[in-house]
This record gives structure tokens, C-alpha cells and sequence, in this order.
């Protein structure tokens, strides 16, 4: 164990030399990622994949989601 450079207390020494992270998990200012998974190709040709991405990249994609849902929901009422 080593510590954290901003709080003192013991953490992994793996979390600096394997990952460069100086402080201890409770101290990052790093938020957690997220996934997203996807369908691409069509017919035979299809696959699925994972998107990783911020939390602010999750939640734009989350709103552009709902918007898109709505507008194809209000195309199927005509």
C-alpha cells in the first residue's frame, strides 16, 4: 500500500504504478463510464458492439435516444 497523495490514506500501490492514478478512489474526480450496446449490419451481416463512454456522453446520448423515440412514436400515430 502507498497513500494518496491528496488524502493520505492507504491505497493500492498497483493503482499507481499499473493505472498512474496519484489519488485513492475516494479522492478521483473521475466519474464512473458507462455502456451502451448497439446492433449494426443488416441481413446475415449483423453484429453487436459495445460503446464506452463519460457520463455526459451517456446522458446527450440518452436525450438524442428519447427525442428520436418520441419523433418515430409521432410518426407511427399518422
Amino acid at each position: 500500500m502507498i497513500p494518496c497523495v491528496s488524502c493520505g490514506q492507504d491505497m493500492p500501490k498497483l493503482r499507481l504504478t499499473q493505472y498512474s492514478y496519484k489519488d485513492c478512489v475516494n479522492c478521483s474526480t473521475v466519474e464512473a463510464y458507462r455502456a451502451v450496446t448497439t446492433v449494426s449490419g443488416s441481413g446475415d451481416d449483423t453484429w453487436n458492439d459495445i460503446q464506452i463512454m463519460t457520463s455526459e456522453q451517456y446522458q446527450y446520448h440518452q436525450k438524442i435516444s428519447q427525442q428520436v423515440e418520441k419523433e418515430i412514436s409521432r410518426k407511427k400515430k399518422k
